[in-house]
């Protein structure tokens, strides 16, 4: 059944995410959030990352040469998890 084997996805969990807003949540945002953005990414552009972290107090942004899932593997992965990592030792 489609969906149920690893690497594969339901055709209306994709058509969800297109149409996911997030603007209206990021809004409600009081805590320090960490909004990473993938200057390839074509999921999740990068002008929409950044629209998103306008939207919150205390954001902070970090862009990453990676597509949306380029940055979880390799060289790519290690440096995204460096800025995720700098940012909770600053917040925590």
């Amino acid at each position: 059944m489609l969906g149920r084997e690893p690497g594969t996805a339901p055709a209306r969990s994709l058509v969800t995410l297109q149409r996911h807003d997030v603007r209206q949540a990021v809004q409600e945002l009081s805590c320090p959030t960490l909004f990473v953005a993938g200057e390839h990414d074509a999921v999740a552009p990068p002008a929409s990352v950044v629209a998103a972290s306008d939207g919150v107090r205390n954001a902070s942004l970090v862009r990453v040469p990676a597509s949306h899932y380029g940055a979880l593997d390799g060289e790519e992965l290690d440096r995204t998890l460096r800025y995720e990592l700098a940012f909770l030792d600053a917040e925590l």
